[in-house]
């Protein structure tokens, strides 16, 4: 078959490589932060492996191709501080959801990275990659744990190639990872009241591996701010009991 193609169809298959060949990332594209048109919090995604998204979120990336700069830049997006702030400037969406355009987005107050006193800075940074390497380092063992014993989901594996693994946690730093397609051509069956029980108990447990990093980094970041305890408590008071309300809803 392989013959009968170069042979009959040269001028063809030539043609298919330099259009696969154009579908490549560049590699100014690997590295970029990624966050949704809507969400009920503002979370942003470090994408270091280069994928492309749809019209439903924006991407933000720096000239400079210095992946602490994004971490940095991941880490404020993702605090509570900046989504305190978002919720007094930004659209809402029915009783708990939020618009993340970037009219709004663009309006947020990210502090220099040269105005910021340098260890702090690389604080957090390191905290940052810590919380990110955690959160892939789970995803991945229980993702393994759950292969090894067929509790996979097709919706868990779509047919999408090497394409991208979404780590998400509340407050939390993301990353993108490329993995294997094991489920080609699998029906995307709906999820059963037992798999929505199963997916919040594994991001539940996701939450809790980094909470301590992700409260150290939300200090941090109030500490880059020179936020005050008063202005930190207000905060923390307003999140707080947002959470509250829509574990009750």
């Amino acid at each position: 078959m392989v013959k009968l193609l170069c042979e009959n169809f040269e001028l063809e298959l030539k043609e298919a490589f330099r259009f696969c060949k154009g579908l490549q990332v560049p590699r100014e594209y690997e590295g970029k932060i990624i966050y949704p048109n809507m969400a009920k919090e503002f979370i942003a995604y470090l994408d270091t492996q280069g994928f492309f998204t749809n019209q439903k979120c924006f991407i933000l990336t720096d000239k400079c191709k210095d992946k602490n700069r994004l971490l940095y830049l991941t880490a404020v997006l993702n605090s509570k501080m900046n989504f305190w702030y978002f919720k007094h400037i930004g659209a809402t969406l029915g009783a708990n959801g939020y618009e993340m355009s970037k009219i709004f987005v663009e309006r947020l107050p990210v502090i220099e990275t040269h105005k910021i006193d340098s260890k702090l800075l690389q604080e957090i940074e390191f905290t940052a990659e810590q919380i990110l390497e955690s959160k892939t380092q789970s995803y991945n063992t229980q993702n393994s744990a759950d292969s090894m014993q067929g509790k996979s989901h097709p919706r868990d594996n779509l047919p999408c190639g090497n394409g991208a693994v979404a780590l998400m946690g509340s407050r939390g730093i993301v990353k993108g990872e490329k993995g294997e397609n094991k489920s080609e051509n699998l029906p995307l069956a709906p999820l059963t009241k037992a798999d929505e029980t199963i997916h919040f108990e594994k991001n539940k447990k996701q939450d809790c591996d980094t909470k301590t990093l992700e409260s150290h980094l939300n200090s941090l970041i109030y500490q880059a701010y020179g936020l005050n305890e008063k202005e930190i408590n207000l905060i923390e008071s307003e999140l707080s009991t947002r959470e509250r309300e829509n574990r009750n809803n």
